[in-house]
């Protein structure tokens, strides 16, 4: 009642469970965007390397799509993919850059948040590691060894966790010559690991 008494018999609770329906995870995601092949490049037309900063996303990237996923426990996920164009004029000098004569081509980088892959411990050394080399690099800022140091630092202490990449291939009519598939298995393993069953 309002007195918080309780009235009548004291009996054991029983809940149906049948009309539950079981998770159902998610096996395959579909996206459908479009890609401007006007979009300017991002990076460095004489280098042969991706403009995609994974501690940037959003600003070395053209495109981005979200979706929602579902683990096997039912649980719910962001999963974000990010496109960026890739360098359209190759340099003479290395052979390595630009597309392939009379393709078009994107990267594609599927980003979930660093929570959902790592453990606060996991989070916690990975941030340490960061600032052990800042400290580095801040007493020999031209060292190329302590820069790579400290980019892959950066990199694994990123707020996204990258867990696919792919390369999509245009040709000049603008059809899909290589088709991308991304792979969800870091779904099972983040819900074995919340079971601890993966460490």
């Amino acid at each position: 009642n309002d007195d918080g008494d309780t009235m009548g018999d004291i009996t054991d609770l029983t809940i149906a469970t049948r009309s539950f329906s079981p998770a159902n995870p998610t096996k395959e995601i579909t996206l459908a965007t479009n890609l401007n092949a006007n979009d300017p490049y991002l990076g460095n037309t004489t280098d042969a390397v991706s403009p995609f900063d994974i501690s940037d996303p959003a600003n070395t990237s053209n495109y981005a799509s979200s979706v929602r996923v579902f683990d096997s426990l039912g649980r719910e996920h962001l999963m974000t993919t990010y496109f960026n164009k890739l360098n359209p004029v190759g340099d003479a000098a290395v052979p390595t850059t630009g597309n392939p004569p009379g393709i078009i081509q994107w990267e594609s980088h599927t980003v979930v948040a660093e929570a959902e892959v790592k453990t606060p411990a996991q989070m916690a050394i990975a941030d340490a590691d960061l600032v052990a080399a800042e400290a580095a690099l801040a007493a020999n800022p031209t060292d190329v060894t302590l820069i790579a140091a400290r980019d892959l630092a950066e990199a694994n202490a990123a707020e996204w966790t990258e867990v696919g990449r792919s390369v999509l291939s245009f040709d000049t009519g603008g059809r899909l010559v290589i088709r991308c598939q991304l792979m969800l298995s870091w779904l099972r393993k983040h819900q074995q690991r919340r079971r601890g069953s993966v460490s």
